[in-house]
């Protein structure tokens, strides 16, 4: 079964511009989101898989396909899951 993830309930976010600044109170680390990670954390209000998320990048950002939203998107979650701000939905 394909993992999906949410956002960590502990961690506050602020939008800034159309980028967006997480916190986690859990490890004191804030972290600055471009305008496709803030996309991508928005979508993960409700938990979602990458392949999920796919889609919403597509038609969000015209230059981009889906083969390199793929890309982005896993990149992205990796390194938000490595910081604890997304964890592992239940399936």
């Amino acid at each position: 079964m394909t993992d999906r993830y949410s956002r960590n309930p502990a961690v506050e976010s602020a939008p800034m511009g159309g980028e967006s600044v997480l916190f986690n109170p859990q490890s004191s680390k804030f972290c600055l989101l471009n305008s496709t990670a803030a996309h991508i954390w928005e979508q993960l209000e409700t938990p979602q898989s990458a392949q999920e998320l796919v889609g919403s990048i597509a038609s969000s950002f015209a230059d981009v396909d889906s083969n390199t939203a793929l890309h982005d998107i896993e990149v992205v979650i990796a390194q938000l899951e490595e910081a604890n701000y997304i964890i592992r939905a239940g399936n």
